[in-house]
């Protein structure tokens, strides 16, 4: 795991290495969280922060945790329990506010 100050850090090699195993280009990715197509470009060579809610697309996506891309787990892809969690959440969100 990965602290700075007490703090998780956020993995950029973790998520440049996921992405390349993915086979996914960053401008999908970056489609997916509704910005540019250089946005993840940018992000990663100037390490700049990644707002939660765009980690949580960018772990559907590369099939892996928020904790495994925020340095706080060396599990790099979730168990299937987590994995059913996270299709829930997904679900919930998805519904209208009603």
């Amino acid at each position: 795991m990965h602290k700075r100050g007490g703090l998780f850090v956020f993995m950029y090699d973790r998520l440049e290495e996921l992405i390349a195993e993915s086979g996914k280009t960053r401008a999908y990715l970056c489609r997916k969280m509704g910005r540019k197509e250089y946005y993840l470009r940018d992000v990663i060579r100037q390490k700049n922060v990644i707002p939660a809610d765009l980690v949580e697309i960018l772990a559907a996506e590369l099939k892996t945790s928020v904790e495994y891309l925020n340095g706080e787990s060396d599990e790099k892809h979730p168990s299937a329990s987590s994995a059913k969690e996270q299709i829930m959440i997904d679900l919930f969100r998805q519904m209208a506010p009603e």
